[in-house]
């Protein structure tokens, strides 16, 4: 039976240092040769994943941004980004409380790097990934394509109080729209490509796996049901 399998990046694909064991790469090069399909499936947003590294693995799809964004090869299948006005709003608040921030899109990814602390190396790190995908907030405003970001929990609870304000609107700690998420995206990805789901057994490799699982059979459950009656 040809499977349907979805990976994670950090932590799965590779370690902190971006290394690919040799032992990986044969497993998704037996996969394929099995007739199966590859999926990336990260939070991360789809100008945050390399291709170079990791298309050559054998995927067939990615699903980018936390179920924001999906891809079948080389086709953009959907993309969700969060309105401009909503992301203006955020910015404003996440400004006000001096929150270190990055908002995340498909093309880019925007960070103003004074507002991190001197001594973090993210701002950096982030830097030498992106190269000229990395553009600041500040100047950019009305630029902004954006589809997930991430702010820092802060010190100040008074400040912390105010900035769990988006929570009401989005996903804590890596925050999104409240509506789309992995299990959600592989869903409507693989009912929009040529794979006849009845022949394909969905195996997600990530931190969550037995939660995407159990909402991923929930779907199957339905789809079943509608086609029952």
């Amino acid at each position: 039976m040809r499977k349907a399998l979805f990976f994670d990046i950090d932590g799965t694909i590779w370690d902190d240092d971006r290394w690919i064991p040799d032992s990986t790469r044969e497993a998704f090069r037996k996969m394929k040769e099995r007739g199966h399909y590859l999926f990336i499936s990260s939070g991360r947003t789809r100008v945050f994943i390399p291709d170079r590294e990791l298309m050559p693995l054998g995927f067939d799809g990615i699903l980018a941004g936390c179920g924001t964004y999906g891809e079948f090869r080389g086709e953009v299948i959907f993309y969700h980004q969060i309105p401009r006005v909503d992301i203006l709003h955020v910015n404003d608040i996440l400004r006000s409380v001096n929150a270190a921030y990055v908002l995340e899109g498909r093309y880019f990814l925007y960070l103003d790097e004074e507002r991190f602390p001197g001594e973090s190396s993210f701002p950096k790190r982030i830097k030498g990934e992106m190269g000229e995908k990395l553009i600041r907030v500040t100047g950019n405003e009305k630029r902004l394509e954006v589809s997930k970001f991430c702010a820092n929990y802060l010190e100040d609870a008074q400040k912390q109080k105010e900035l769990e304000i988006l929570w009401k609107l989005f996903q804590r700690d890596i925050i999104k729209p409240q509506e789309y998420g992995k299990s959600a995206a592989c869903w409507g990805l693989l009912m929009k490509i040529p794979i006849r789901l009845a022949t394909v057994q969905m195996i997600w490799i990530c931190w969550n796996t037995r939660r995407i699982l159990s909402l991923w059979e929930m779907g199957c459950r339905r789809q079943r049901r509608r086609r029952n009656m």
